[in-house]
């Protein structure tokens, strides 16, 4: 649906289950929303999800490595704005905000941000 003016808003989710998971830990979720899109110059869209990825839940080396400090046992927002400068240009500001589901021993548990900045440019 069009939510403001002739801005789409679009939903999304992707669940994962470990059937080999040796705890209860095999669970792993993202949720979010997207208003708007970038297809020609002027365009934008904003982007906010919430994630969890149990200890367990996937192999580390397939997760999005970009989230806390990458791999698994983690749970956070990112928020998104994607705007396209030209035609062939969309720029991105991308924050994470993570934590430990459960904290490894030893280490405290303050949130993790990471600020990214990109452009991508399609040909």
């Amino acid at each position: 649906p069009n939510l403001i003016g002739t801005q789409p808003l679009k939903a999304f989710t992707d669940y994962v289950y470990n059937w080999l998971g040796a705890t209860d830990d095999a669970h792993g979720v993202q949720a979010g929303l997207t208003l708007g899109q970038t297809k020609t110059r002027g365009d934008w869209s904003v982007t906010g999800y919430w994630e969890h990825i149990g200890q367990e839940a996937a192999i580390s080396s397939f997760t999005y490595d970009d989230f806390g400090n990458g791999g698994t046992n983690l749970e956070g927002a990112v928020a998104e704005i994607n705007y396209q400068l030209l035609n062939p240009l969309t720029v991105t500001v991308r924050s994470h905000f993570t934590n430990f589901i459960n904290r490894p021993a030893g280490m405290t548990n303050p949130t993790l941000t990471r600020l990214q900045l990109d452009a991508q440019v399609k040909f």
